[in-house]
């Protein structure tokens, strides 16, 4: 399912998932011949523009279509004093990131806001408002009745095992081409199965091992917990909402290798039960008392709704 082939009147009725963000915007910038759509013809002061983050990285020819694209925001702003607010989705690449020199580029008068789905916690912009919005996941046919059917026939906590789950798979995501570790998989994956996996608390992996989607969820189901690992650049994972829409709650690091994970505010703004940690020895110390502890998932089911996060979004504009 890409964004061209859905329908804006479908909204209302979707479960979230990124290729509904570029609907909701004025302009959609998604891939770099889209660049020229930002022009006066099109974008109004006030407008949402939908850029998909790989064209604002600093790198490669990213970095030629992030400079084409401020250009034009420059000058919409210099010329007609035209501001924008952007969203940024469908990247694993944060948006705002210090490593991409996203504050000297960013953070500018003819920006508003900033929403994206990869926050590094550590953006702290002066002029230009940010915002984590939702990653989502894709449920069947996109509609939120397939989602909502997932909420209400999930275990309910007090009936789930006292165990944590390791999300599973793709321990390798994240090497160059000189084989050399970029992402904590590598790293966090063997640290938390030596650590763990001969505690009776701890369901982990093989490294190869692969699993199917309805037996994957049946874990999610069965179990309180799963710990979900970031990939190279993208804190914020599908593995996450999995959980939740089964009942099973994320336990994440707020130092997510290359940058700080913005998803505890996300989790925090939203009322999105989580559980965060600075270092994973943690987790041998809090298990007795995370075993215990209640959570409030009451707004979690309408957090998996497209219109929760249109609507978000369309009050921090004005809209």
């Amino acid at each position: 399912m890409v964004y061209t082939d859905m329908n804006l009147s479908e909204m209302n009725d979707a479960s979230v998932f990124w290729d509904w963000y570029p609907l909701m915007c004025d302009v959609n910038v998604y891939v770099p011949k889209d660049i020229p759509k930002i022009n006066k013809d099109n974008v109004q002061n006030g407008s949402l523009i939908f850029i998909k983050t790989d064209l604002l990285r600093n790198s490669g020819k990213s970095r030629k279509w992030r400079s084409e694209i401020l250009k034009r925001l420059n000058e919409l702003w210099l010329r007609w004093k035209i501001q924008v607010h952007i969203v940024c989705h469908n990247s694993d690449y944060p948006c705002p990131s210090p490593y991409e020199n996203h504050k000297a580029t960013l953070d500018r008068d003819e920006i508003l806001t900033i929403f994206s789905n990869q926050v590094d916690a550590d953006h702290q912009f002066e002029k230009t408002k940010v915002y984590s919005i939702a990653q989502g996941i894709a449920v069947d046919t996109g509609k939120f009745k397939e989602a909502q059917k997932l909420w209400e026939s999930k275990t309910e906590w007090d009936k789930k095992e006292n165990k944590m789950v390791l999300t599973p798979g793709h321990w390798d995501y994240g090497r160059n081409a000189h084989n050399e570790d970029l992402s904590p998989r590598q790293k966090w994956y063997p640290e938390l199965q030596k650590k763990y996996s001969e505690t009776d608390w701890f369901i982990g992996f093989p490294e190869d091992h692969r699993i199917l989607g309805s037996d994957w969820y049946a874990l999610l189901d069965r179990y309180k917990y799963q710990i979900t690992i970031p990939g190279l650049f993208g804190c914020q994972v599908n593995r996450l909402w999995e959980g939740l829409i089964h009942g099973c709650v994320p336990i994440q690091r707020r130092n997510c290798w290359l940058w700080s994970s913005g998803v505890e505010e996300l989790c925090e703004t939203h009322n999105i039960p989580s559980v965060w940690v600075d270092d994973w020895d943690e987790l041998k110390d809090m298990k007795d008392e995370l075993f215990q502890r209640e959570f409030d998932f009451s707004s979690v089911i309408e957090t998996f709704k497209m219109s929760y996060w249109r609507d978000f979004i369309y009050e921090k504009i004005g809209r």
